[in-house]
């Protein structure tokens, strides 16, 4: 991975922890995260819980997808959680489709009408070749907006302290987010 897009990605979050003064005595709240997004990036992010059954069958376990659309003065990004999931796969997804919004390159062309879905199914972090194909692309800016999410949702100052005296269920607790990504968590920060 690009050790400098992750020092970006690390400054971003820290920037909006500061930005909605997050202290650390409870969860990460996604409505001032939603909120303080909207200003740095100009764009007008609505979300929408629905449920995905009536969609088409392969979208049924997707846990987001979102719509980027060219406004007239703003550039407007829908996010729709897929409401038969649970509240922590909700709250991850919301968070990683946030990384899109804040990390993609997009274009004024991308924000035509375009549709991106997230699965978010597989927290892990792993290797991608260094080719330039779409397919690697693609799977570099699912990785980053898992960082992103990943950094956002569990603090690195605060993950850091709960480990020493929390168990993963504990800090899945804590954090709102399941065990697999508290576990992906500690494993991005022995890197």
């Amino acid at each position: 991975m690009d050790q400098k897009k992750i020092n970006e990605i690390k400054n971003v979050v820290k920037n909006i922890l500061s930005g909605i003064r997050y202290d650390g005595k409870e969860m990460v709240n996604t409505q001032a995260c939603l909120d303080y997004i909207e200003i740095i990036k100009k764009i007008d992010i609505k979300v929408y819980k629905i449920s995905f059954k009536d969609l088409k069958k392969e979208l049924e376990d997707f846990g987001a997808m979102m719509v980027r659309t060219k406004g007239v003065t703003r550039n407007i990004a829908r996010i729709y959680l897929n409401s038969d999931k649970d509240p922590v796969f909700q709250r991850f997804s919301l968070m990683h489709e946030f990384g899109h919004i804040l990390f993609d390159e997009y274009t004024t062309e991308d924000f035509k009408d375009k549709l991106v879905v997230s699965s978010h199914i597989n927290y892990r972090l792993f290797s991608i070749p260094d080719s330039d194909t779409d397919k690697n692309k693609y799977l570099q800016r699912e990785q980053y907006a898992n960082i992103f999410a990943l950094e956002l949702l569990m603090p690195s100052t605060k993950i850091k302290e709960l480990k020493k005296v929390f168990s993963d269920d504990e800090m899945s607790v804590f954090f709102g987010v399941d065990k697999v990504a508290v576990k992906t968590r500690l494993d991005l920060l022995a890197d």
